[in-house]
């Protein structure tokens, strides 16, 4: 009797503790929040592709299907990479011309013949792929699993826009003979654009540069209706970053972050220290009404 007593007595302690927890922070007025699919694992990233469907990447190298609210047992396709720390399938775009295309393109980490990131596209059945994958860009062999980015978006222009990270070497950050922190344009098969800005500079797969100076371009938007591209650099010891990125951007990294002044690069558009929050992993621009 006594034990079940101290039972009780510590049962009601721990009621009583979680009930002192603050409350969450409220939703900002205006926007709601709405469980559309569960049961997914380690979801990285998402594609819309019209009306009532979703892409959306397992970490791990399944790309899974969102459709009517429902997520299908099915996946799309299942690319051959491993998920091993930031590693594994991490970027989904959809082909602005999906409807005669039927492309839908992935960004992942291939493992042969050395770990390093690739960007493919698959043509759509109705909700899975049919046939194997085309790879149209890789990105130099990873010299670490971490900070490897991963997003890829169609910018308005038509052409592929994917982000990188600087592998954990800070020095491939600024160079230009490397995939690594950058963000990078290349066409729907592939091919540079003649107009990226490094013409000059560069030489093949480096020739996609289109922005560098970033620790890790985890995510990235483009503003609708407009040549406007935000991106979010994941910071070092002090700051995180929400960049407005132009052409031939250099954006700092390792030389400076956050509100730095006089070191030639673009400042952050919106730069917040640890204090305020960790990583900046997401982000996405809507037109206001």
């Amino acid at each position: 009797m006594r034990d079940r007593l101290r039972h009780a007595i510590a049962a009601a302690s721990l009621l009583l503790a979680f009930a002192a927890l603050p409350a969450p922070a409220a939703i900002r007025a205006g926007f709601t929040e709405q469980v559309v699919a569960d049961s997914l694992d380690s979801p990285v990233r998402m594609a819309f592709a019209g009306p009532g469907r979703v892409f959306v990447c397992e970490q791990a190298g399944r790309l899974r299907v969102v459709r009517d609210r429902r997520l299908l047992a099915r996946p799309f396709v299942t690319v051959p990479t491993h998920a091993v720390e930031e590693e594994g399938l991490l970027g989904v775009a959809v082909d602005p011309q999906f409807a005669r295309t039927k492309r839908v393109y992935v960004l992942y980490t291939a493992l042969t013949p050395t770990r390093h990131n690739v960007i493919a596209w698959y043509t759509a059945n109705g909700d899975t792929a049919a046939g194997e994958g085309t790879i149209v860009y890789e990105f130099d062999t990873h010299a670490a699993h971490q900070h490897v980015g991963g997003a890829l978006r169609f910018g308005p222009d038509g052409m592929l826009y994917a982000s990188s990270g600087e592998c954990g070497d800070e020095n491939l950050s600024h160079a230009l003979g490397s995939t690594a922190g950058k963000l990078l344009r290349i066409d729907r098969d592939g091919r540079i654009p003649r107009d990226n800005p490094f013409p000059t500079l560069t030489r093949r797969r480096h020739s996609a540069i289109w922005a560098r100076g970033f620790r890790n371009a985890f995510a990235f938007d483009f503003v609708p209706g407009t040549k406007r591209v935000f991106v979010n650099d994941v910071g070092g010891s002090a700051y995180e970053e929400v960049n407005d990125v132009r052409a031939g951007d250099d954006l700092g990294w390792p030389f400076a972050e956050g509100p730095r002044a006089g070191t030639g690069a673009r400042l952050p558009r919106y730069p917040y220290t640890h204090a305020d929050g960790c990583a900046i992993t997401g982000g996405a621009c809507y037109p206001r009404a």
